[in-house]
């Protein structure tokens, strides 16, 4: 209960200090093979902010892909439509925000199913059109 409320909140409320500050401890709790399924992708949601965060392409991927194959959730497909968006590739971006909002389910906080993917879709929409 504690590493699902950990990384609520961090999903919720984390600047990108306290993600920082998470890396050791969520790294631990991913390699821990006793994790239940839905507790390894709270740990791969917060590893991808992570190295997404760090601007680290490989490992950012190595995390996110782990969500991705198996039981992919908004918050991931948020972060991998926030790696496309802050690199400036917006079509890319927007297949990502859509994905969020209309192929996956959120895991961590709603709003990554709803609010956050239609803002950042609105965004790559008015950059697209422009």
């Amino acid at each position: 209960k504690l590493l699902t409320m950990y990384a609520r909140e961090l999903f919720i409320a984390g600047e990108t200090e306290d993600f920082l500050a998470a890396e050791d401890g969520f790294f631990q709790m991913a390699m821990d093979a006793r994790r239940s399924p839905e507790e390894l992708d709270y740990c791969y949601c917060v590893m991808a902010r992570i190295w997404r965060l760090k601007n680290c392409p490989e490992e950012f991927f190595k995390w996110a892909l782990k969500n991705l194959v198996i039981s992919p959730c908004s918050e991931m497909c948020n972060e991998v439509g926030q790696f496309y968006f802050d690199r400036g590739d917006y079509p890319e971006a927007r297949i990502w925000f859509v994905n969020a909002l209309q192929e996956t389910k959120p895991i961590l906080a709603a709003v990554y199913g709803d609010e956050i993917p239609a803002k950042m879709l609105d965004k790559c929409n008015e950059i697209l059109a422009s």
